[in-house]
């Protein structure tokens, strides 16, 4: 395990303050639960305090060990609000359909924990959020993996996501005692002793609308929890975060010294280290056009022309070039090929 994943300050205090509460609530003081623990009670009085992953892991054995109820990982989530996650939760608020909520939540989901690792698939019928350890939970891996499964399953009901039954989180161990006490309470149907932690969704959900989406905040928000991950030493892939930046929203793309602004780089910089990765930044942003086109050619119901300018191009013709160029056809033949797909296919990012 990297010594800069453990001690790197990456926390939110918001969480910290949270399982303080929960422990309170049992009889447990702040300071009996802090007490030979490496943290001054100073980095409470904050709000813009993080703290590391080693003193929160801390935290959170100690109120494991000190209330002896396992079922904290349950009530954490319940009792965690999208407004708690800072920029994070407000960019999934304003995310204009499920297919991006989801997308943004994966991209940005190491300014909560950089604990998990998570990847998108979808099988016949659901989108599958596969989530693992990106780091070894040893004895926290039950708390885990309930608060960061019902966690999303959590921001789901709040976005309003009228899911029912068809959310369904899976757990790969046999029905804890704790769950009982529970199951009325949590938004999603958990299931027990399956293959591995995966949060499923039929993928009919892809593209419903959020009632609180807003594109435009959206696209602040995500340039906001770009420069987080920057700030926080999170982002150290030069090419994904490009990537990341272009995928910011449709029709939005930021010109090379814009971005290299929002990478704390000056344009220079940029062009040089994109070049040392065999890149450009027009490469780049061709690459990104290419994967919003196709997704707004499936079924958004758009015209080639409002297409072409979402995508940042003067005129039909330039944007019917350019695609020829990626797939050897044009944008109407295209679309009519691709008539009978589902709609829903473009929840898995390009």
């Amino acid at each position: 395990m990297k010594h800069e994943v453990l001690h790197n300050r990456t926390i939110p205090l918001t969480y910290v303050l949270l399982t303080m509460q929960q422990a309170e609530e049992r009889g447990v003081s702040r300071a009996r639960l802090l007490r030979g623990l490496p943290i001054s009670p100073a980095v409470f009085e904050q709000a813009e305090t993080r703290l590391s992953l080693l003193q929160y892991t801390q935290i959170i054995y100690r109120a494991l060990e000190e209330t002896g109820d396992p079922s904290l990982g349950y009530e954490f989530a319940l009792r965690c609000n999208l407004t708690a996650h800072g920029f994070f939760g407000y960019g999934l608020m304003s995310q204009p359909t499920l297919r991006e909520v989801v997308e943004f939540a994966i991209r940005f989901v190491q300014l909560c924990t950089p604990c998990y690792s998570v990847r998108l698939s979808e099988d016949a019928t659901d989108a599958v959020i596969e989530v693992s350890e990106a780091i070894p939970f040893g004895p926290l891996y039950q708390y885990g993996f309930d608060m960061f499964l019902v966690c999303f399953a959590r921001m789901a009901q709040q976005l309003e996501i009228p899911f029912g039954n068809d959310l369904e989180l899976w757990f790969p161990w046999p029905e804890p005692p704790h769950f009982e006490r529970y199951r009325d309470q949590l938004p999603a149907r958990l299931r027990f002793s399956m293959p591995a932690f995966h949060i499923r969704v039929p993928r009919k959900y892809a593209n419903l609308p959020i009632r609180t989406g807003n594109a435009l905040t959206a696209q602040l928000l995500a340039r906001q929890c770009e420069r987080e991950l920057s700030l926080l030493g999170l982002s150290n892939d030069l090419l994904a975060r490009v990537r990341a930046a272009l995928a910011t929203r449709i029709g939005s793309y930021p010109d090379l010294t814009t971005l290299s602004q929002g990478l704390f780089m000056s344009t220079r910089t940029l062009k040089r280290r994109l070049q040392e990765h065999g890149r450009s930044y027009q490469q780049l942003l061709d690459e990104a056009r290419h994967r919003d086109a196709l997704r707004l050619l499936d079924g958004h119901g758009l015209s080639i022309e409002e297409i072409a300018d979402r995508l940042g191009y003067s005129s039909s013709a330039n944007f019917t070039r350019a695609f020829r160029k990626w797939t050897g056809t044009t944008p109407g033949a295209w679309r009519h090929r691709g008539a009978e797909l589902p709609m829903d296919a473009a929840l898995v990012p390009a």
